[in-house]
This record gives structure tokens, sequence and C-alpha cells, in this order.
């Protein structure tokens, strides 16, 4: 495992006397580019606590000399939260890059011994003793670091995977200890080439890679459950025209360890929620990304890791969920891909007995490919969303992979005046972090992607990128990375859609922005046809959709009516004065009410006959004349016994209901007030909202009515010769004697 930290500008450029490989020839496996024998520290940053003798280097911390606090070693994360050492440092630090000049791009492993003796658990693993491979090129400075070094052990051998940058411009190598105390020697260390660069493998007729779908492209958003209630799914894709949609599972949300049984009924309240997303979803024509998200961490553990990696039992509870999700959705071609972990951490080299980040992700896809074989994996890198980490990530063991992007840079200008820090306002194009940023520069940061998808002939999708709504051109910045992503035949979800207002595509920042309530509403101003917006739909118009055709044997199938009773709801809408409706026919589609009585101002509609025991999507067009209000009443029709012919009184369940074309309040039944109390809809002769037994389609609240007496009205606003399609989902609840 690598870790990837940004450096400040200030890297040791300290000169060798050995000479690099030279030559174009391509260099062996196993060739030795750089050795350190410690006769002396004539090439090292001269300490004090550092000593050598019979080839070994010595460092030892709280011994003569202060430690310094210089700015050569930063912790800075990669989400650029910068702050320096959180302890002393012991290091010394000598200039490589005269060795790795003629390797640039290879792949190379740094081989080191080492023992140690009383160095303490750090606060943080990339702390402690302290072996980092600094890295300048002409995008950034980051590290490679072995991480998770501390206390007392004999010498041991250890090695770190890294691939010489392509675009290096400096290089140095730092040993040593960031803490209080204790003492480490070194011996031994080498720099070893273990594989050709990635250009090496780039095959200029390789046959068309694996992408999951035939489409020109996929272009959508990132969303969250927000999206899901009063069918915003078809909205989004209506104003939008996105043929792809990302949903989360929080695996968080999940307590571990739970039994077969209580982890299924514990994701059965998510199955549900994607379920009817799925149906949405096939009405309109777009994909779904199923994804695992916010992994299971441990704030206090020191590691900073994910727990797959450290606690027992945590890699087979993931891979456990997504064998239940497969076998829920087995073959279902409304779901575009499985994203299998986002943005999972690994600050810490490989455990024994626990999978690294390539192992977690294999024994997940491989058990999804058992279960489901034509199912499409998308796999990001480990590292968060640094890019660099393509250039040492071994390709998945399994078959239908797709790998996923993140993209934010430069960090300094997505993520600028939010949070407590990143004041500055940054532009784009322009400066940043002392570097140009255009399109070029844009192009250069991708590459480490664009170099992984061509040596391996994989598809790529970017699964997330983007900048704060507060960015200065931000337009500019996205259209020039959406250039790119067309350019390289990648598809792409935006972050993020209905999530957090500053993300969004349809908000600006607020005339009277403040940082420190960046995260308020205030902050931000809905403007739908800012430029941000209108860069996005240029690109979202070539987007080809493809909704599912309706079959109607096979509904009539699924959704037999009951073989004991008639039973049916109806929908009543009636016009304010002048106004005329009629209705639309619409025979082909999913659960299509009957028109059996229609007159110029109002048309009684009857759901289909219902089954027993299932909830049953129906759907009711119409279409008003002029601009005005009309009243929707949702009644219960009486059932027939069909032994003996008797009359009935039927007990129905309302959920998800939704208009296209007008807009429709709490739908779903789940508003609450401002005090945080449900609201209901109007309504006359009794009514319930919850059922002792049978769920409710969707969140934890339906509309329950019993025969005739009762009904529940909402009045819409309507425009002229607009139509209006009203879908939902009714159940039984109960038949009763009258």
């Amino acid at each position: 495992m690598k870790l990837h930290f940004l450096l400040p500008t200030l890297l040791c450029t300290l000169m060798q006397a050995n000479a690099a490989p030279s030559g174009t020839d391509p260099i062996p496996e196993k060739t030795v580019l750089f050795a350190e024998s410690f006769d002396e520290l004539t090439h090292w940053s001269a300490k004090p606590f550092a000593t050598t003798g019979k080839n070994t280097l010595t460092i030892r911390a709280g011994n003569a000399g202060a430690a310094t606090q210089s700015g050569e070693i930063l912790t800075q994360d990669v989400f650029g939260d910068q702050t320096r050492a959180t302890t002393n440092n012991y290091t010394i630090t000598r200039g490589i890059f005269s060795f790795l000049t003629q390797a640039r791009g290879y792949e190379a492993e740094l081989s080191f011994e080492a023992k140690a003796e009383g160095v303490p658990r750090p606060a943080v693993p990339w702390e402690g003793i302290r072996i980092a491979l600094n890295y300048a090129t002409e995008v950034d400075h980051y590290v490679d670091s072995f991480n998770g070094l501390s206390g007392t052990f004999p010498w041991k051998k250890f090695h770190l995977k890294t691939r010489i940058p392509a675009d290096l411009r400096n290089a140095s190598l730092t040993l040593g200890i960031l803490g209080k105390r204790g003492s480490v020697s070194f011996r031994n260390v080498k720099l070893i080439v273990t594989g050709p660069p990635m250009s090496a493998l780039f095959r200029e007729n390789a046959s068309r890679p694996y992408k999951g779908h035939d489409l020109k492209a996929l272009r959508g958003f990132n969303t969250c459950d927000n999206i899901l209630p009063n069918r915003r799914i078809g909205q989004t894709v209506r104003d939008w025209n996105v043929n792809l949609l990302k949903l989360h599972l929080h695996l968080r949300n999940i307590p571990f360890n739970l039994s077969d049984a209580e982890l299924e009924k514990h994701l059965e309240k998510t199955f549900r929620k994607w379920d009817r997303a799925l149906e949405e979803a096939d009405q309109c024509g777009t994909f779904l990304i199923f994804q695992a998200f916010a992994p299971w961490r441990d704030k206090n553990d020191w590691a900073r890791s994910d727990l797959f990696y450290t606690r027992p039992g945590y890699a087979e509870y993931f891979v456990k969920i997504w064998s239940k999700i497969a076998r829920r959705y087995q073959g279902n071609r409304r779901i575009y891909a499985f994203e299998l972990l986002n943005e999972s951490c690994l600050r810490i080299e490989k455990q024994p007995g626990f999978p690294d980040y390539e192992e977690l992700m294999e024994r997940a896809a491989q058990a999804i490919n058992t279960i489901d074989p034509e199912r499409t994996i998308l796999v990001q890198p480990e590292e968060w969303f640094g890019i660099r980490a393509f250039e040492t990530l071994r390709p998945i063991r399994a078959k239908n992979i797709v790998y996923a992007v993140h993209f934010y840079s430069p960090f300094p200008y997505t993520h600028q005046r939010i949070g407590s820090g990143r004041t500055q306002q940054v532009s784009y194009p322009g400066i940043c972090d002392g570097r140009y940023w255009d399109k070029s520069m844009l192009r250069k940061t991708l590459q480490p992607a664009r170099d992984f998808q061509r040596a391996h002939n994989v598809h790529m999708l970017v699964s997330e990128f983007s900048a704060i709504a507060s960015a200065p051109n931000r337009e500019k910045y996205l259209s020039d990375l959406l250039e790119l992503f067309d350019e390289y035949g990648w598809d792409w979800t935006f972050h993020a859609y209905l999530e957090f207002y500053g993300w969004s595509p349809d908000y600006i920042a607020a005339p009277d922005y403040e940082q420190k309530y960046w995260d308020k509403a205030k902050s931000w101003t809905h403007k739908p046809d800012n430029p941000t917006a209108m860069v996005l739909k240029q690109f979202f118009r070539k987007n080809e959709l493809r909704k599912k055709q309706f079959d109607r044997k096979a509904f009539d199938r699924e959704f037999p009516p009951s073989a004991k009773a008639t039973h049916s709801g109806a929908v009543y809408v009636t016009a304010d004065a002048g106004n005329h409706l009629r209705p639309v026919p619409m025979r082909e589609l999913p659960g299509t009410c009957s028109n059996p009585n229609w007159a110029k101002k109002s048309i009684w509609a009857n759901t289909p006959q219902l089954p027993d025991g299932k909830w049953v999507p129906f759907t009711f067009s119409f279409l008003p004349e002029k601009d005005g209000e009309i009243t929707l009443t949702f009644l219960v029709n009486d059932c027939m016994n069909r032994t003996d012919k008797s009359s009935n009184l039927c007990t129905l369940a309302w959920d998800d209901l939704a208009l296209e074309g007008a807009r429709l309040i709490n739908g779903d039944f789940e508003l609450r007030d401002a005090k945080g109390k449900y609201t209901s809809w109007p309504w006359f002769g009794g009514s319930a909202f919850q059922h002792e037994s049978i769920p409710p389609r969707g969140g934890k609240r339906m509309l329950i009515l019993k025969g005739k007496q009762q009904a529940a009205q909402r009045k819409i606003k309507v425009k002229g010769g607009e139509p209006i399609t009203f879908r939902g989902s009714v159940r039984v609840i109960d038949c009763t004697k009258k």
C-alpha cells in the first residue's frame, strides 16, 4: 500500500555523486536504480541525531540537537488539509533525482531493512518511523511512504511499492523518526525496477474493452435519497436528460455482524427504495448505479483505515452484503453497475491475515460474478480520490470490471471557501499552488488514469468530479473537463444533484455569501439557468435514453386480479369553473386506469383490478384545456365476493403518489411541519396512515381508506394544454362484509 501526501514546494534538491541509468533501451526488471551504503552521510542533510557505521544509519530521537519543525515534512492528506507533523521531526533527506531520470514511468520497489527500539505508536500512521519517497512532478508534489512502523523489533525486511512518475522533475528520500523518543536503524536501502512503464503496455489496435452498455455514453448525476420521493427521478430526467444516476448504501448504518435474517431485514429498507427507483428509471429511460458508501471506520483508531484491513470479520461481512444485493437484483439490466466501495482508506501496510484493497475488491467482485455473471462492477482505486493511485493499482482479477475515477484537482480551487480553511479565492484558468491551471494542466493531471486505461485496455467512468458553486468560472473548469472525458471515451456522473446546495449545478453562491455559513441554505441561491447548468445540459443533450417497453401480458401475469373478490380504487378529478378536462389514451403504460365516466369538467378513473397482497402501480393521464386548479379525490370502490356475489367494504392503501406536468405536495405522506409532526391530506370520513402488519410501499406512512365513506383530496394547479400524468401504487388491505 502506498499513501500520497502532497508536499510543499520546498523539496530537498540535494545533488548526488553517482550517475543515473543512461540510454533509451528498456530497463530490465531487478535493475538497482539506487542503493545506499551509509558509509558516510555526504549526500544527506546532516543532523546530529543521525550516525552511520557498518553500512547502517541510526536515528536517535531525543538525542543531541533539537528536533526540527522545518517545512520538509508536511502531513497533507489528499483532501488538501495541510498541517505540520504533529510531533518532533528527527529525519534526514537526500536527493535521488539523478538516479531516476532514465526510469521515469517504471514500476519500482523500495526495499530496506530496519530495526527499532522504543519508538512510541504515533497519533497518525504516517508518523513514527518515517520512510518516504518524495516526488516533484509537473502537476504536484507528493509522497509514497511506508506507514505504520513503531515499537521495538529486530532486523526485518520491508518493501514499498511505487511508480516513478512519468513527469518526474525532482526526487528525494527521507528516513528517520517523527516522534519524541526511540531509535531506528536502516541498512540495505535499495530502489529496484519491478515492472515496465505503463506506456510500454499500450496497444494501438487493442480490441474494444468491456464497458457494460451499448450507448454512445453514460452521463448523469451522483445523488441521494432526496431524489426518491415524488417521482423526482422522472422529473430529473425530463429537466436534464441524464441517462445515469447513482444511489448509495450507507455501510455505517448497518450494524456489524448481523445474522443472515437480521441483515436481510435491515437491507430490505434500502431494497424497497431501490425497487421504487428502478421502477421509475424503467419508465423514464435512465440507468442506475448502486454504490456502497461510508465504510466502517473508527475515528479513534490510530491506523486511520477502514476496518476491512485491520479488524476480523469486516471484509467477510462486506462480501456477504454484496452477495445479498447481487441475488436481489440478479439480471436486472436497469442497473448499470454496482460500485463496490466509495473512497476507501488504507493508511498502513497490508496486515497479516487481512486483505489489502485489491484483494477486498476481488473477493466482492468474484462473489458477484458467481451470482450474476453479466453484472458490471465499478472499482475505484484506493486512497480516496487520489488520481496517482492508478499508478500502482493492480488490475482486479474478476470479470466485467470498469474503473472509476474521482477528480477534484486542483483541490484549492474545487473546494475553496468552504470548511474552516481555504479562505483564498482561486480562479480558473489561473494560478493555483504556484502552477498555472488550464485545460492542458487538467490533461496532465488526468494522465495516470488515462495511462492505466490504455495499458490495461479497460473502460473508465468518472464517478465523482465537481467544483463548489462559489468557485469563479466553474462553468469553464467543467467544460474543459467534460471535453477531455468525451475525448477519452469516459462515462461520468457529476457530483452532485439534490444533495448539498453548494455542489448542485442549479445553485450559485448567494450575493452575501460568508464562509462561516458555507453549509447553510442561506449561503446558496437557486438559479436553474446559471452558466454551470447550461454547460452540463449541453453535454446531457447528447444522451440517449432507453425506456423499458411495456409488456401488457407480463404485467397481467405479475398482477392477476384476486380470485376471491373484485378490488379497485378510484380517482375522481374535477376542474374549477370554466375549465375542461379530457383523458389521454395510454393503454400501453403500467397499471393504466380505465376511464368509464368522463364529463367535460370531471373524470372518474378506476385502478386496475387488484391482486391479493401486492402493491400495484397505476397510471392515469388527462389534459386540462386552461390554466387553473383541479381537485384530486381518492376513493375506494366496494368489492364483490366472486363466490356469493355479495357486496363488501374494501380497505385500500395508497402510496408513492406523484404527478408529471404539475406539482403534488406530500405524495409519499412523509412530510413533516416545522415542529416535526406529520402533515396529512384533507380527508373526510376518516383515514389512517399506518397498519399494524402491512408496511408502506416506501418510508413509514401510506394513506389507508376504507369503503366509499372515506376519501382524501388534494388541490393542484395546472397549465392549460400540458398533459398531467398521475402515478402511484395501491394495494388491498382487507375486505369485510358491510
